[in-house]
């Protein structure tokens, strides 16, 4: 599908104001092709515009494919197919699925927002979170503060802090002072250190214990 062009009353139509159509006429007097708009405004800082021109933005049937995802940002509106690793990215803003071959590391402040995330391994701590309608990987560990907001599948997930918001289905699942706000089916669930779920709990084994820190 041909890149749509981005004109000044596109982004006009779309709320841009006048600093950032000023910008953009100086830089693209007769308008650019919709990534080359999205990267434009990256550059400027505008995070918040360029996601709303992917929203408003028709979906892209050919998926953007990269070997590996390391530093900068990624906004697309369509798929985003990872044949390796992703990590150190500031923020996936993409209006369809992305699927990583590999490891998928979300820390920091960075963020994620797509469709679905699919990944071998799922590793988020800090401030990160994703924000999708589904979540899929063998394993998951979240961290800190860290948040998944979307119905979430693994056959391992492992909290030690952190929150799911959505309903989780795993083969086991470690909850060490974390929080999940949902219902839970999995084989095995541990709620250690006052770990939660405030839904319903499916499972075959249920065990809650505390860890005491040891003394030196």
């Amino acid at each position: 599908m041909k890149d749509k062009k981005i004109t000044h009353k596109w982004l006009k139509w779309h709320g841009a104001c006048e600093d950032k159509l000023n910008a953009f006429n100086e830089q693209y007097p007769n308008g650019a092709g919709a990534l080359e708009a999205i990267t434009f405004y990256l550059y400027l800082g505008y995070q918040d515009f360029a996601s709303r021109i992917v929203d408003n933005l028709p979906f892209k049937e050919t998926p953007l494919k990269f070997e590996n995802a390391q530093g900068g940002d990624i906004f697309y509106p369509g798929n985003v197919y990872i044949n390796g690793t992703v990590n150190s990215i500031n923020k996936i803003y993409i209006k369809g699925n992305l699927n990583v071959k590999k490891q998928l590391i979300v820390k920091d402040k960075e963020n994620i927002y797509a469709k679905s995330v699919e990944a071998k391994k799922i590793d988020i701590s800090d401030r990160a979170f994703i924000y999708a309608n589904c979540v899929n990987a063998n394993t998951i560990d979240i961290s800190k503060e860290a948040l998944i907001y979307a119905q979430t599948e693994a056959k391992m997930i492992m909290l030690l802090g952190g929150h799911i918001r959505g309903n989780v289905e795993a083969k086991t699942i470690h909850n060490n002072k974390g929080l999940i706000f949902g219902d839970v089916k999995a084989d095995e669930v541990k709620l250690i250190n006052d770990g939660k779920i405030s839904g319903n709990i499916q499972t075959q084994h249920l065990s809650r214990y505390t860890v005491k820190p040891r003394l030196y």
